[in-house]
């Protein structure tokens, strides 16, 4: 992918400190120019999740359209290594350390002859690649997330429609899937629940406990709303509680944006549609479990019109949400990064605006109390050729520079 010098878009910084009722209108507080950003090496495009490894900040997303990367950041955003996974046709949505060593990306790939199937890749400590398996019948099966299990292998959660005439009719499942540490499959269970189940993300809340939660949306008999649901799983794989969540919306977003929290229970951030007839996301929402998985509580922020895209807790106890917002103004792309204390009041907001179209991707706290953002921006002239930029913030959302 050439590198786009022209990208490098005017960023507009503004500011908003408030309760949370609906969120105070943020005034520019100032604007800084292209050095804001740093725009990765041209062979990446994306990051669709950012974690912490032992050895620094990994990152797993596409370089171009669909080949996909793995690439280890420096807590200043730049790239200290970078592996093509070679998967020619596929999406990646999580990567996680592994206990013995390396890394394990998952996601899903239209390499195997299906539809799409779960992807799994384990790589050693450098990023190079181990193996590479694909899971799943001849229908659709997107994985929403993956973890570790105890015994040395892996959990995979997400979608599935088995037959092209579920996919023709929009019919959904969930589906779970176990692997060894050689990527064979153990075992597959399937859960139908309603008519349209869709996965949106996937944790194991605690490591003292061997359970995984799958965060989902239903659809309601005869309606076109979806319920959020929280399920818990025992490490076999059985269904231990299904919880619903309080929240019923048009469409629900939630891309991997649940957190575990140090409590034992876990921070959800979602974006939801409610009866909006230009099609915009209505509100953003953060959600917090406790370790039982029911709700503690729930903060809607109803000025924050936006398509969330990460949610972390803070070293503090807080919280930290990031995406986009709509702007209706041509060529023009609005991002923020709002900051919570532990009970989803906010104590600030941050909004920059990008010239040319760009997009969030995902964000990490760093060990000084700052933080690591990375998103996508194009050119107008080239709206289908994307570049990874980074941006580095400190403890109260500036910029530096």
């Amino acid at each position: 992918m050439n590198y786009l010098p022209l990208l490098l878009p005017l960023f507009l910084l503004t500011s908003c400190d408030g309760d949370n009722d609906p969120m105070p209108t943020c005034e520019t507080l100032q604007s800084f120019g292209p050095e804001v950003l740093q725009f990765t090496d041209p062979g990446l495009a994306t990051v669709s999740d950012l974690t912490f490894g032992p050895e620094g900040i990994v990152a797993t997303g596409r370089i171009d359209r669909s080949r996909l990367h793995l690439t280890q950041f420096t807590p200043d955003g730049e790239i200290a290594w970078t592996k093509d996974l070679g998967i020619d046709s596929g999406e990646s949505i999580k990567v996680i350390p592994v206990s013995s060593g390396g890394y394990l990306v998952g996601g899903r790939t239209l390499e195997f002859g299906s539809i799409t199937q779960f992807l799994a890749i384990r790589t050693d400590a450098e990023g190079e690649e181990l193996w590479t398996s694909g899971f799943g019948d001849s229908g659709v099966d997107n994985a929403a997330g993956l973890e570790e299990t105890s015994n040395g292998g892996y959990m995979i959660f997400g979608t599935t429609s088995l037959t092209n005439t579920a996919i023709l009719n929009n019919l959904f499942d969930l589906r779970l899937v176990n692997l060894d540490d050689s990527g064979t499959e153990r075992w597959s269970r399937t859960f139908d629940l309603t008519l349209k189940d869709n996965a949106l993300a996937f944790t194991k809340p605690t490591q003292a406990e061997e359970k995984y939660w799958g965060l989902i949306s239903t659809l309601r008999d005869g309606s076109i709303f979806q319920d959020l649901t929280l399920l818990e799983f025992s490490a076999e794989g059985q269904e231990r509680a299904r919880i619903p969540l309080g929240i019923t919306s048009q469409e629900i977003w939630s891309p991997n944006a649940i957190h575990p929290t140090a409590d034992g229970g876990a921070i959800i951030g979602i974006t939801t549609k409610e009866n909006d007839a230009q099609g915009v996301p209505n509100e953003a929402t953060l959600i917090k479990l406790n370790p039982a998985g029911t709700v503690e509580w729930t903060q809607r922020y109803s000025a924050i019109r936006s398509s969330l895209s990460a949610v972390i807790q803070n070293a503090d106890g807080g919280y930290t949400f990031f995406g986009n917002k709509p702007d209706y103004r041509q060529d023009v792309s609005v991002l923020f990064v709002v900051n919570t204390d532990d009970r989803g009041t906010i104590r600030w907001c941050r909004e920059f605006s990008m010239t040319d179209y760009g997009a969030a991707g995902d964000l990490v706290q760093l060990p000084d109390g700052g933080y690591l953002l990375t998103g996508l921006a194009s050119d107008e002239s080239a709206p289908f050729i994307h570049s990874l930029w980074t941006l580095r913030l400190d403890e109260n959302g500036l910029p530096l520079i």
